[in-house]
């Protein structure tokens, strides 16, 4: 006799979808129960709720369907939007994935750039914004931020759903 074990969320996304995918038509009123399962741990597989845009999308998904909800979306994307912005203010830069880069020699100490370094899963090459002065300083943060969301965006918009 086979017995198949699901011990946790990693075994739900390796184990068992994967062995329902190509039977999910015979779940019949289920199907999208199941679909929404399918399409949020593909996300979550690949790293996205890591990201604002990628915990934004995964709440999209989910309030796509229909469904008895006690709360709105709008409710649950306010309680993301809090916590990466309550982790963000503890990064000089105020920004997710945005590092400073400090000088060295006569310049030791100071910031001299900003640094989007984004998780490896991503597999985004990390990019650093140089600068001279406060103005340029706000200026190179306003590119990293730009860089950051562009280069996020079009990442967990690739994730491609089975």
């Amino acid at each position: 006799m086979t017995i198949l074990t699901i011990e946790s969320f990693n075994s739900i996304f390796e184990t068992l979808i994967p062995v329902l995918r190509p039977y999910s038509h015979y779940l019949y009123w289920k199907f999208y129960q199941f679909e929404i399962m399918d399409k949020v741990a593909q996300l979550v597989k690949g790293k996205a709720h890591y990201t604002l845009y990628g915990f934004e999308k995964i709440v999209e998904i989910i309030y796509s369907y229909p469904n008895k909800r006690l709360n709105p979306k709008e409710f649950w994307l306010d309680i993301i939007q809090s916590w990466f912005k309550s982790r963000a203010k503890k990064i000089k830069s105020g920004e997710n994935f945005i590092q400073a880069v400090y000088g060295r020699g006569s310049l030791k100490g100071n910031i001299i750039a900003w640094k989007c370094i984004l998780p490896n899963e991503f597999n985004i090459k990390p990019k650093q914004f140089g600068f001279t002065n406060i103005t340029e300083s706000r200026e190179a943060l306003k590119q990293a931020i730009q860089y950051r969301n562009i280069s996020i965006k079009s990442w967990v918009d690739s994730i491609k759903f089975k």
